[in-house]
């Protein structure tokens, strides 16, 4: 595996997910964060994993499936819950892709997925805003929906990104 310096170190995975993660990583990819799901698009009770790397998003679930987006630059993910169900939609455009699913017990894991990434290659700074848990967040930071001038990405002090446009 490539020497990242912002990488997770897969001794830290969930011993029960190692060794299938450590088979489908590329040689030049590197875990950058990943919480545990626990319900199946459809609604029913079933581990699985959903992995951020340097590439991809994966999603392995219990039954040895596992399912891949690519992170191109116009990928987005857009939390939401609804009676005790967290939502984790993959969004390209305006197009859901596909969608994790899991019990609020897993939401906080979910809610800080993707914005991990972004946050581990900037320093913490002080923000005027918090981006609302239902905002898609740009997986890629030179990215602003909301304009094209992007100032760029910071991490206030309770550990959300915001985008300054």
């Amino acid at each position: 595996m490539a020497e990242n310096k912002h990488a997770v170190s897969l001794s830290l995975l969930p011993a029960v997910w190692r060794t299938r993660i450590e088979a489908l990583l590329r040689p030049e990819e590197s875990v950058r964060a990943c919480f545990e799901t626990d319900l199946t698009p459809d609604l029913r009770y079933a581990d699985g994993l959903a992995v951020l790397t340097t590439i991809r998003i994966l999603h392995l679930t219990q039954d040895e499936q596992t399912r891949e987006w690519g992170l191109v630059d116009a990928l987005m993910l857009r939390q939401t819950d609804y009676a005790g169900v967290g939502q984790l939609d993959i969004v390209l455009g305006e197009k859901r892709l596909d969608l994790l699913r899991f019990t609020l017990a897993r939401a906080v894991a979910a809610t800080h997925f993707a914005p991990s990434a972004i946050a581990r290659s900037i320093p913490p700074l002080a923000c005027a805003r918090c981006v609302p848990a239902n905002l898609p967040l740009p997986l890629r930071p030179e990215h602003c929906s909301d304009s094209g001038a992007l100032r760029g990405p910071t991490v206030c002090n309770c550990s959300v990104v915001s985008f300054l446009c």
